[in-house]
């Protein structure tokens, strides 16, 4: 957690404490001795965790425990360094412990007990201890509310937790407290596009317009969320009342930019971007992350020429900018220009020869071009060095079966089946029995893979389209049918 020192009383109580942080650092090269109270130490061990100089932290925490045994807040920074050194197991196991021991933890330490949570990945329980600050009586909670990290934490969970509008609502209130990137927020509104949700984002907030008709952010997700859907007037609409609260140099007159550009108004839209880049005198890597922001907005609406234009864009402003090669390399084989996206991931792979979703693009753009031997050894070199990767491996099944190659692709999928936690591997495994004439066995993967996963089978029959006459396979349909 971060403080405010802006106060001249808490910026003498900074000094003071930087005072003892310079002491201890004496006090450990000499190896001599010295007081320190509990806020001392608090302070001196989040500086070294922070810095992540974790051997200097541990001695602060061995020598505070040593002298306040009883404190919460030093119990839960040994587990914090516990789970720094990626002992998680017994990090949780303290962190319980202490949890069990204060059930009537002040907000300040349910927030730390929600953070370490978070950080070992028990999600439920970080939800619990946020949920708990949150229902505090407002005296008791409101300065842990105004820590500038609780927003940032809390959303971060949500989001983790599949929960994206409120992980939005809690990113917009870090925004406000000026401690969040707004790129984030831009992030999350198109994780909300793509998991289907903007309707009832939209009228979400709609609703929270109308109730606070003077927040900016409210009008900007609003704005943004119109944009996703193309209702790009509305959109405009918003986006003004951005604006209007906050002045033209705001992320709102770029983004109204995009749309004029988005949608015909190119040259215009091009000069409002560029004008609004040049007056806020954005850095190289804003103005990067514009010109790809806009050319993934072109690409997902199927617009791939203008999607190009701005990845080049991209690319001129920073020549090693990976995600500018690999967006123009997805938008040239959508056009089926499949020799110039190798030439753009050539270039990508120069600049990071370990960039995985590069290399397994040129493996199957190889295979879309016929050139299969070259195809095969990216493939096969993609597996290998990336084994943790299911696409790798599914790409390779894909390679093995175009050449003929059903036994190797049968035992490189029994060996996937066996070693991982993907139906998938077990719906490809069944392709290659049926494909291979060994319809008993396809059929039994198939039953298997469907129980797992049933929303797996449109692609399973569409992996070979020959599969969809197959009496074996309209008997099972039939029988999901009757089931159904």
């Amino acid at each position: 957690m971060t403080e405010d020192w802006s106060d001249p009383e808490e910026l003498e109580e900074k000094e003071e404490l930087e005072a003892s942080l310079h002491r201890f650092q004496q006090m450990v090269e000499r190896q001599g001795h010295a007081f320190f109270d509990e806020d001392e130490y608090i302070y001196i061990i989040d500086h070294f965790m922070a810095i992540e100089e974790l051997g200097m932290a541990e001695k602060a925490i061995v020598q505070s425990l040593e002298r306040y045994p009883d404190n919460v807040a030093l119990q839960l920074r040994q587990v914090g360094l516990l789970s720094a050194r990626q002992h998680t197991d017994a990090a949780l196991r303290n962190l319980r412990r202490i949890d069990a021991a204060h059930p009537e933890a002040d907000a300040f330490s349910l927030y730390e007990e929600a953070v370490l949570y978070l950080d070992l990945q028990q999600w439920e329980e970080a939800e619990a201890k946020f949920n708990a600050v949150l229902a505090m009586p407002k005296s008791e909670r409101d300065e842990v509310l105004q820590d500038p990290n609780f927003y940032n934490d809390l959303s971060e969970l949500y989001e983790t937790r599949g929960k994206l509008l409120m992980a939005v609502t809690a990113k917009m209130e870090a925004i406000r407290k000026k401690s969040a990137d707004p790129a984030d927020l831009n992030e999350l509104i198109r994780q909300i596009t793509e998991t289907g949700q903007t309707g009832s984002a939209i009228n979400f907030f709609t609703s929270r317009t109308d109730e606070h008709p003077l927040s900016a952010p409210d009008w900007f997700c609003l704005g943004k969320l119109q944009m996703e859907a193309e209702q790009y007037n509305e959109a405009i609409a918003s986006l003004h009342n951005v604006q209007a609260l906050c002045g033209e140099n705001t992320e709102a007159t770029a983004e109204i930019a995009a749309i004029q550009i988005l949608t015909g108004a190119r040259q215009n839209g091009e000069a409002e971007l560029d004008l609004y880049l040049d007056q806020n005198r954005c850095s190289r890597n804003e103005r990067l992350r514009w010109y790809d922001q806009v050319a993934q907005y072109a690409y997902d609406r199927s617009q791939f020429t203008l999607c190009t234009r701005f990845c080049q864009k991209a690319i001129d402003t920073q020549s090693d900018d990976i995600y500018g090669y690999l967006l123009m390399a997805l938008a040239l084989g959508e056009s089926e220009k499949y020799e110039q996206g190798l030439q753009v991931l050539e270039k990508a792979l120069q600049f990071n020869p370990d960039h995985f979703d590069a290399q397994l693009l040129a493996g199957e753009y190889l295979m879309r071009t016929g050139r299969m031997e070259e195809a095969g050894d990216m493939l096969r070199d993609c597996c290998v060095r990336f084994p943790e990767e299911d696409r790798a491996w599914f790409c390779y099944t894909i390679y093995l079966v175009q050449c003929g190659y059903i036994d190797e692709a049968i035992n490189l999928l029994n060996h996937a089946v066996a070693s991982r936690n993907n139906p998938q591997f077990i719906y490809r495994l069944s392709n290659c029995y049926f494909m291979k004439g060994e319809n008993q066995l396809g059929r039994f993967y198939l039953n298997m893979a469907y129980a797992e996963d049933p929303e797996g089978l449109d692609d399973f029959l569409h992996f070979d389209e020959n599969l969809l006459n197959h009496p074996e396979i309209l008997s099972f349909l039939n029988e999901i049918k009757f089931y159904d």
